[in-house]
């Protein structure tokens, strides 16, 4: 018999010790193995008596089996780590629409960007109207429309753009078709092309108004809200969601259902300055709140203490708390993941902090298609413009 088939009786003795613990194989088999690999060679084999040797099997069975425990809860947490959270990798462009870089005549900063399944749309600090396909940009196409605030694209792909004038839509054709009358600021669009906008009260600085369009052109309804009127933003779900800051006179969060306009209080049952408002799928909404009033707000222009906090359709939830710039872009993707448009980037949150995921100098802004694909536009050295977006 080999001297590893050999089990001598100081080996025996501790598997047999009263005070083993069976809860650590993993200490007695070391010690069972140190035993063996340091005990000389014996003559003779021990004889087991009948009862030692089923205790003997019974000890090393349940260290058998507390080590195989052992080892899968090890390879478990293992692989339980690899499914965590990871900072994203960069996007790639995909080519279901990759739009060309747009060259300006001149320095010109970009505002706004609007998508739709097939095109973009950017709106400059001039009011200037560009339009992108994949065959290029045309544009400036503002000769018939001034004091453009907002822009959005409808279902159908016709362009949506809130003015000093009312809401206005680009037809086809090229021409401009009135929506309203009244001036508009905050501007959204939901899945069955009603159009919502902020526009000026009767008896509120910032009212919300919706237009549906008829027959007999576009019918508006106005929306007494108690709150917001700034910002605005479609819920997949059919709710609308309003907000703004103190200084606007619409400050607060309200939502509109089929049952009426509600504020909501998201902090401590008071209203907030709502500085940024988006939606995404479910009915889900995204919004950036900070303490009402001007005290919040830094000379050098951030915002401190705020909060972004997130709606599921049952109840609020705060991701994190941060100081920020004032001029902000949120957007939600088709699974619910956020994003947000900053002067160095494009930054997406995951487990309470932000991780970049393109690194930019000048970013514009976010938008999210129908499809629910994300797109950012940003500003290089040369004046000309890029549009793309995030891998799906």
């Amino acid at each position: 018999m080999t001297r590893q088939a050999v089990l001598t009786e100081d080996v025996l003795r501790l598997a047999l010790a009263p005070d083993v613990d069976r809860r650590a194989p993993a200490q007695l088999v070391a010690a069972i193995a140190e035993e063996v690999r340091r005990t000389p060679q014996r003559s003779g084999v021990l004889a087991w008596r009948p009862s030692m040797q089923r205790e003997a099997r019974t000890r090393l069975t349940w260290a058998l089996v507390a080590g195989g425990a052992i080892v899968a809860l090890v390879v478990g947490a293992l692989l339980a780590g690899s499914g965590r959270p990871q900072p994203p990798t960069l996007p790639s462009t995909l080519p279901a629409m990759v739009l060309p870089p747009l060259t300006v005549d001149r320095a010109s900063e970009a505002r706004q960007l609007a998508v739709g399944l097939d095109d973009a749309w950017i709106l400059d600090v001039d009011e200037r109207l560009w339009h992108g396909t994949s065959d290029g940009w045309t544009g400036p196409l503002t000769a018939d429309v001034s004091g453009i605030t907002n822009i959005a694209v409808l279902p159908d792909g016709r362009l949506v753009v809130s003015t000093d004038h009312g809401p206005r839509v680009r037809e086809f054709s090229g021409e401009w078709t009135d929506v309203g009358r009244r001036m508009s600021l905050g501007l959204a669009v939901d899945s069955d092309g009603m159009i919502w906008t902020s526009e000026s009260g009767d008896t509120v600085a910032w009212a919300l108004a919706g237009y549906r369009e008829t027959s007999q052109g576009w019918h508006r309804t106005p929306v007494d809200c108690p709150a917001g009127g700034l910002l605005v933003a479609a819920a997949t779900d059919g709710s609308v969601w309003t907000g703004g800051i103190g200084y606007s006179g619409a400050a607060g969060l309200a939502r509109l259902d089929g049952t009426g306009c509600e504020e909501v209080f998201v902090l401590d049952r008071l209203s907030h300055d709502v500085l940024a408002l988006a939606a995404g799928p479910n009915g889900t909404v995204v919004a950036q709140m900070a303490a009402l009033g001007v005290g919040n707000y830094y000379q050098e222009g951030d915002w401190t203490d705020v909060r972004t906090v997130f709606w599921d359709g049952s109840g609020w939830e705060t991701l994190v708390t941060e100081t920020i710039t004032i001029r902000e872009s949120l957007s939600l993707g088709r699974l619910g993941e956020l994003y947000a448009a900053r002067e160095n980037g494009v930054w997406r949150l995951l487990a309470g902090r932000w991780h970049r995921v393109v690194a930019e100098n000048t970013m514009v802004d976010l938008a999210t298609a129908p499809d629910g694909t994300v797109w950012y536009a940003t500003w290089f050295a040369d004046r000309s413009l890029a549009v793309k977006h995030l891998a799906r």
